[in-house]
């Protein structure tokens, strides 16, 4: 990925894999990492079974369990409830088990392995819980199970004593035979703690003595002290892979392919190793180990870590908080929150959410839990015919609007929500800027966030990026509006010393691309209380700078909070400061879960917040242009996706004209827009499913007209509302609930009135 600073990398391992559940019931989950019963998170659980019967009980037979311990390598049968996340495994490499019996065995599969790639020597068959099967011999022609898949266990019928592959052992990738060199010619390798470690490209590179060098640093097994390899740096921008070996000359590590950087003028690779060669422990390392939270890069933090909600200073709402108020509250306050996330959900799941006593930690929950529909919702947003110009604006747009809700749904959000700011706007409004500039900031985001990065290391890397540079053009204007942006620092005094330090940085005008010289600053410059002298000490120390930290989240609050006064919104950015997020996540989380938004807040919603919200409330079906219209509509309100150099106005325009704007999409392409029994691309809107007679209480028009009112503004509709819409209705002949055409009819009137109404544009209080 271009302009990626760090790329970390981890080696063909697996870190405490998590399997959801695909089913109610009994599902066949793999295991590949000996695991103790008493580590194992059973909430969802029902019961574990081993192929000899043995089992693991919750609830009242938790007294008959007689399985201790869950084998690596093997297959368990788990009854519990779907989505429920089973830990699966937390790291092996090179796996290899025994078929324990002549026959049928239960046995895991830790990688995603195609069937060309299976060992079948000894094997007869191998099948799947749902039935689809390998054959060998006079049947392989019946196969019809394509491969295997991490996390999920398969039936294998051989000859015992058998070796199934659940994880296949190291191997440098194909076409990988070249050793780097630096500028001498000679082959780089490093020696560490009795480990030699070498990289390897896939073509053969000249030595040219002229050559700079570009470093290489790889972080072992969590151990950052490995000095750094200097590779001639013709590799910038090719790929490598990094090889560790034992002292016996054993392959033990092996990394993914990984760019050098063409930004940066260090590469950071992170691999594990695999010493069961030497030790045949089974204890592992956790996702934390691997990843080494306190991994550094020049005192820069490279990974988060996430906050809990309990540590949040800005007063979360809890449990007991929200069953405190009333109903009518309840569910103002359930589609304020999930209105903030551009979230929504029909009436009917709403209310069951609210029953079920846990709606807040049910659905932080929720949100920190991966997503199990992330490859389906691309295949969505890629087929749609979104128009050629804005098409990565309305794909960013559908992709939350399809997504579920979950942690990977919350980093697409946030970063979605970062565009639209000073801090990381693509700028699209700029000459200089290009439509793939809008998909490289956000995309850049959501793979950062995705990875786990830091707010610190995310801005660093897109400050560094041509991406930013073609807002802010030249050393000196860039190096104010970093300092204004990030820190509110407007002393003039310090932007001299800023473009010293950025003196050979330039966006070269005829191809528009970043050019960072060798003619850098040697002149130390007094900043943010420290010295930087050159480019990459300017963004590297600011992002470090404790004003950093406090720009940052009063930029967010701003957004949130645009109407409080200065003195409370110092206030806010204070107690959101001090828990100290290092994630952009835990800022906005913190505010869509405080009591201060989801009580005192009233600003004007975004359309985002409104159109997303209502529509999934609504069972609405998207056409194939409904974002670009909605992309037209954020134009023409003066709140365009990602457009600005500046980001969007904290405040949501609502003069006459951007508001009829606001208005109009939101009656004409949301509120009256029914889609019918069609099953046309190109038509929007809700159907059945919205009006459908299955919604409880809806078989009387007044009953109706109340459902219809709470599942879009969740409130119930005045006496003088219900009389004035049933009178309307009756007068119409809307008035037979059994019949579908009357159930829309009397909708498109509802919705027609609501459409007028400042609740659905504006955050209401909570009033007692």
């Amino acid at each position: 990925m271009r302009g990626k600073l760090l790329l970390l990398l981890i080696a063909l391992t697996l870190l405490t894999q998590a399997t959801e559940l695909k089913r109610t019931g009994w599902n066949l989950i793999s295991v590949c990492q000996d695991i103790n019963k008493t580590d194992i998170d059973m909430t969802g659980i029902e019961e574990i079974q081993a192929q000899n019967g043995k089992s693991i009980y919750t609830g009242n037979n938790a007294q008959y369990s007689n399985l201790d311990k869950l084998d690596a390598g093997y297959g368990y049968w788990v009854k519990g409830s779907a989505g429920t996340n089973f830990v699966s495994a937390h790291r092996v490499i090179g796996l290899k088990k025994p078929l324990q019996r002549d026959g049928w065995n239960l046995m895991a599969s830790c990688e995603n392995i195609s069937r060309s790639e299976i060992t079948l020597t000894g094997i007869s068959e191998i099948q799947s819980q749902e039935g689809t099967t390998i054959y060998t011999g006079d049947l392989a022609k019946y196969s019809n199970l394509e491969g295997l898949f991490n996390g999920y266990g398969y039936w294998v019928k051989g000859d015992k004593g058998v070796e199934f592959t659940s994880k296949r052992a190291l191997v440098i990738p194909a076409g990988f035979e070249y050793q780097a060199i630096n500028n001498s010619g000679n082959t780089v390798e490093e020696t560490y703690d009795g480990k030699n470690i070498k990289i390897y490209v896939d073509y053969r590179q000249n030595a040219d003595d002229q050559a700079n060098h570009t470093g290489v640093a790889v972080t072992l097994d969590g151990n950052t002290t490995i000095p750094t390899m200097n590779i001639q740096d013709s590799y910038r921008g090719h790929n490598i892979v990094i090889a560790v070996y034992n002292s016996n000359g054993e392959l033990i590590g092996v990394s993914k392919e990984v760019e050098v950087s063409m930004d940066s003028p260090i590469t950071m690779v992170e691999l594990a190793t695999d010493n069961s060669n030497e030790t045949n422990s089974s204890n592992g390392n956790s996702t934390d180990n691997i990843k080494d939270r306190d991994s550094n890069y020049q005192g820069l933090r490279v990974f988060a870590t996430p906050l809990k909600f309990e540590d949040y200073q800005l007063t979360s709402i809890t449990d007991a908080d929200f069953y405190a108020l009333s109903l009518e509250n309840q569910r103002l306050v359930a589609n304020k929150l999930l209105s903030l996330l551009f979230y929504g959900v029909p009436k009917k799941e709403l209310d069951e959410m609210i029953d079920s006593g846990k709606f807040i930690s049910n659905l932080q929950k929720q949100i920190s839990t991966t997503n199990s529909d992330l490859v389906e919702t691309e295949k969505i947003v890629n087929s749609k015919d979104y128009s050629y110009w804005e098409v990565y604006m309305e794909q960013s747009m559908a992709r939350l609007f399809h997504l579920g809700l979950g942690k990977e749904y919350i980093n697409r959000w946030v970063a979605y929500q970062l565009t639209q700011t000073i801090m990381f706007s693509p700028a699209y409004e700029l000459s200089t800027v290009h439509l793939s500039e809008t998909s490289n900031v956000y995309n850049n985001l959501v793979f950062y966030m995705d990875d786990e990065y830091s707010m610190g290391l995310i801005s660093y890397l897109h400050m560094t990026s041509n991406d930013n540079w073609k807002r802010f053009r030249s050393p000196e204007d860039n190096g104010r509006e970093m300092m204004e942006i990030f820190l509110f620092d407007f002393n003039d005094s310090d932007v001299p010393k800023a473009a010293i330090a950025l003196k050979n940085w330039k966006l070269e005008r005829k191809d528009g691309e970043l050019i960072i010289g060798l003619n850098q600053n040697s002149v130390p410059q007094n900043l943010f209380g420290t010295t930087v002298t050159t480019g990459f000490d300017f963004y590297r120390e600011l992002v470090k700078s404790d004003a950093f930290l406090q720009g940052v989240i009063r930029r967010i609050v701003n957004v949130y909070f645009p109407n409080y006064s200065e003195s409370k919104k110092s206030e806010i950015v204070n107690l959101i400061k001090s828990s100290k997020p290092e994630q952009f996540q835990d800022i906005f989380l913190q505010i869509v879960f405080s009591k201060e938004f989801l009580y005192n807040s009233n600003r004007v919603k975004s359309l985002e917040e409104t159109v997303f919200h209502m529509a999934k409330n609504m069972s609405f079906y998207d056409s194939k242009n409904y974002f670009e219209y909605m992309r037209g509509a954020t134009d023409n309100m003066h709140q365009s996706a990602m457009r600005y150099k500046l980001g969007r106005d904290t405040k949501v325009p609502t003069d006459t004209l951007s508001f009829a704007y606001y208005y109009d999409f939101v009656r004409d392409r949301l509120m009256v827009d029914y889609k019918g029994d069609t099953l046309n691309d190109w038509d929007s809107g809700w159907g059945q499913a919205f009006i459908d007679r299955s919604n409880p209480n809806t078989d009387t028009l007044e009953g109706f007209v109340n459902y219809l009112f709470l599942a879009t503004i969740s409130r119930l509709p005045t006496t003088e509302e219900q009389t004035t819409i049933i009178d309307y209705c009756n007068s119409k002949g809307y008035d037979n609930m059994t019949i579908y055409n009357d159930r829309r009819d009397a909708t498109i009137v509802v919705m027609e009135y609501i459409s007028r109404l400042s609740e659905v544009y504006t955050f209401k209080r909570v009033e007692e």
